[in-house]
Formats: structure tokens, sequence, C-alpha cells
């Protein structure tokens, strides 16, 4: 697997490497400290897999990077990185084309669930993003594939377990009690027929069982 970060802040590239490096057992992990070196990394690499975008870079405004590596490149997905938390902006973005926006605050887990996730063919949105209702979930309910369903509840929950919360960070955001969110979780992993929160967390993102709508309206 090989992704491209692309960031002007040297430190956080090295820190967002060690992270993404567990991605996969054959990571190769290109920097770009601009829009210009990130171009000619795409030209030069056919193989990149992803990108990781920050949107304040030098030479380019804002969401302009990435409408125009999205027209340039539409085959490679471009995961937006970005310490902007405002849900409009997140919004703009993806309506862009992005395939995601992970906050710079974002735990180690956290990024490598989210990017899991883009690479199960989902987009990914921050739960708080999704908690002030700007984007709604759905659960894919394939017959065929699937004999199982989950309450949109307890969709809300397997959606924040895949941030790697814990059941009181999940009932602060949902504003249960924490004995609710246990029962939720328990439910989650019986219908999953799955032992632990990860195993749950991974059957889910393989299985796609968390999408948004192709509509962003």
């Amino acid at each position: 697997m090989k992704i491209l970060i692309v960031d002007d802040h040297e430190v956080f590239r090295e820190g967002l490497k060690l992270v993404v490096k567990d991605l996969a057992d054959e990571m190769e992990i290109l920097e770009a400290s601009n829009y210009d070196e990130a171009i000619r990394f795409l030209v030069d690499c056919i193989d990149i897999d992803l990108v990781l975008l920050d949107l304040c870079l030098s030479g380019v405004q804002d969401v302009d990077a990435l409408q125009l590596l999205r027209k340039q490149f539409p085959e490679i997905p471009v995961v937006v990185i970005s310490a902007n938390e405002d849900s409009k902006k997140v919004r703009q973005v993806l309506e862009a084309g992005a395939q995601g926006y992970i906050t710079k605050s974002s735990n180690a887990t956290t990024i490598l669930n989210a990017l899991h996730f883009v690479f199960s063919g989902n987009v990914y949105v921050p739960v708080e993003i999704l908690n002030e209702k700007v984007y709604t979930k759905e659960v894919v309910s394939n017959s065929e594939s699937f004999s199982h369903k989950l309450t949109p509840r307890q969709l809300d929950v397997l959606y924040i377990l895949a941030e790697g919360k814990q059941n009181k960070e999940i009932a602060n955001i949902l504003d249960l009690k924490v004995s609710t969110v246990r029962a939720h979780v328990a439910s989650i992993l019986r219908a999953f027929s799955v032992s632990n929160r990860t195993q749950a967390v991974q059957y889910a993102m393989q299985n796609s069982l968390i999408k948004l709508p192709d509509s962003l309206n």
C-alpha cells in the first residue's frame, strides 16, 4: 500500500507517518509539503492508493487543492485531515469529492479506524459532525448478505465504537446512560456473532454496515 501525506508541517507529517504505518504490513509513505510537490508525486507514482491532504497549503486556497486533485486524478481517493472542525467546512469538503474528513485532534485509533472505513468503500465523517445531524446514516440491509438489523440507536453506538471511544464517552455524546450504552454494545456483539468491540468494528467495516447516503443534502 502506498499513501501520500500532503501537509506543510513536518512535525505533523512525522506523527501521521507513525500512525498510518500500521494500516498494512507493507506500507510506503510519501511526503509532500505543498501542492506542487504532491502533483509531482502523483504524476510519477501511478500506484498511490490514497492521498491524505491538509487544507492549508501555500499556493492554493482552502478547498481548491482538493478540487484540483480530484479533477486531475479522479481515480485516487483523497481524505482531508484538517484542524478545522466546522461542520460547514466538512460538508464543503465532502461535496468537493473527498472520501473522508479527519480532524487533527483525532487520536491514532480514530485515524486508523477512519482509514480502514474509507478503504472499505465508505465515506468517513467525524462522529461529532454526525452528532450535529448534518449527515445521516443508514444500514445496508441486503437480505442475501445479512440476516440481522440494528436499531437506529444501535447504529449510532456502532459508529462511535469505530472512533475507539469507551462506553462513558459514547453515553456523553448520545446523551444516554452508561448502562444503556452497555446494553446496546451487547446487542451489537450478539447481532454480529463476535466476542468483543474490536471484532464488531472490524465486522462492520468489512461488510460496509455503515455508510453515508449518496446525497449530502
